[in-house]
């Protein structure tokens, strides 16, 4: 299992006014740095999403496949799932824990398991999250017919409407002055059995 590289702007140690490092959360803080590998889930229900169901989600903006495109219907259900996941995603960072979210429906492997690393990295440190980034999202790979289906996606993940918080007091956390808020991220999803689900979402150091 191999660490995803993470922005250098988010390199570094913080400290809170009240001296107290941020040492500890500084990869936190960098809008989940995911591993890039991938790996099964055994936790939650299996679930199929239905194409035609939108999704609810405001925090993104994926465009939609075009009609003369014969896997629209495909990257839409793989679109609506990256979104659906964020949705969770977002409830979770709101609360510090994925207990009473979805997420387990919509993301596994690499992309779950460091979620649920990153939660308890926030729990210690008493953070939360108000908002959620947006995403400007396409399907960039898609192989249907793989053993285990499989598709990429190219995110311009733009966190600058995602604030951290200290909990207990609800004022801002200190950032990196250098923060990189809006980069290229990878993202990987397989379909198990009938269930799409994000395995691997990888940050980049690259802006967008």
């Amino acid at each position: 299992m191999t660490r995803a590289a993470r922005p250098a702007a988010y390199a570094g140690v913080h400290k809170r006014k009240s001296g107290r490092s941020f040492g500890a959360v500084a990869t936190a803080l960098a809008a989940l740095a995911l591993t890039s590998c991938s790996g099964g889930d055994s936790k939650g229900p299996e679930a199929t999403l239905d194409p035609a169901e939108p999704s609810k989600t405001a925090t993104s903006t994926a465009p939609s496949p075009t009609e003369t495109d014969p896997d629209a219907a495909l990257k839409k259900v793989v679109l609506d799932t990256y979104a659906r996941m964020w949705e969770e995603q977002a409830k979770a960072y709101s609360k510090a824990s994925i207990e009473g979210t979805q997420l387990r429906r919509y993301a596994a492997g690499a992309a779950l398991a460091d979620t649920e690393v990153t939660m308890d990295t926030f729990q210690k440190e008493g953070l939360v999250t108000k908002g959620a980034p947006t995403h400007d999202v396409t399907v960039t790979g898609l192989k249907p017919n793989k053993k285990v289906p499989w598709a990429s996606l190219t995110d311009c993940m733009d966190t600058t409407g995602w604030k951290y918080l200290d909990k207990k007091t609800g004022k801002p956390a200190e950032m990196p002055k250098n923060q990189v808020l809006k980069y290229v991220t990878k993202v990987q999803a397989e379909r198990w059995g009938g269930t799409w689900k994000i395995i691997v979402v990888d940050p980049s150091a690259t802006s967008c």
